[in-house]
């Protein structure tokens, strides 16, 4: 018998950024990462549009700077992009309260990575200098990208181990294969277990 896959929305999505458990990870993110004092505003569009009206679709989330202020105006969640990621990138996965966990893990290190540019645009690590430098480069390629998935890997190692996969998943941009969707069973059931 053939197996359905689970699959989330852009409203799913929304109410997971909206959810009281993502805004405390945002909370204890902030102070983890010492930017308590940077104010910004958080919106949710669908999908980011380039110069001529087209959708782009690889972006998830984009932090937009006032690099003459050292100052984060706004931080902005992709919601239709981030539901495609997770239901491509997550497909194999057929246990919907796993898929559920993910969905939440990933959303966590997407704010996470956003984050951390906001410490970097505090710590002037990332400026407008750098910024237009590295905007030559292929995303994966950009400095500030690398570090922020670094920060990513530091800060989520010293959780459990399901999410230290959703995160490795997350900053390799991998798909999951059969063997990963088994080991976030695995350990989604040994966290259920505890």
């Amino acid at each position: 018998m053939a197996l359905h896959p689970i699959c989330t929305s852009s409203e799913e999505i929304n109410r997971v950024l909206n959810s009281k458990e993502i805004k405390e990870f945002n909370m204890e993110m902030k102070r983890v990462l010492d930017i308590e004092d940077m104010s910004y505003v958080v919106e949710l569009e669908k999908s980011p549009r380039d110069q001529e009206g087209y959708v782009i679709e690889n972006k998830l989330a984009s932090t937009i700077p006032d690099f003459s202020l050292y100052k984060v105006k706004r931080i902005v969640f992709y919601t239709e992009n981030i539901t495609r990621y997770i239901n491509s990138s997550f497909s194999r996965i057929y246990n919907t309260q796993v898929f559920e966990k993910v969905i939440e893990v990933t959303i966590c290190c997407i704010l996470l990575h956003e984050l951390v540019h906001v410490q970097q645009i505090k710590q002037k690590k990332l400026t407008k200098k750098i910024y237009d430098r590295e905007a030559k480069k292929p995303y994966e390629k950009r400095t500030y990208e690398i570090a922020a998935d670094l920060v990513i890997a530091e800060i989520m190692n010293h959780t459990d181990k399901f999410t230290v996969k959703v995160c490795e998943l997350f900053t390799t941009r991998k798909c999951a294969t059969n063997e990963d969707v088994e080991i976030l069973i695995k350990t989604f059931n040994s966290n259920m277990e505890k």
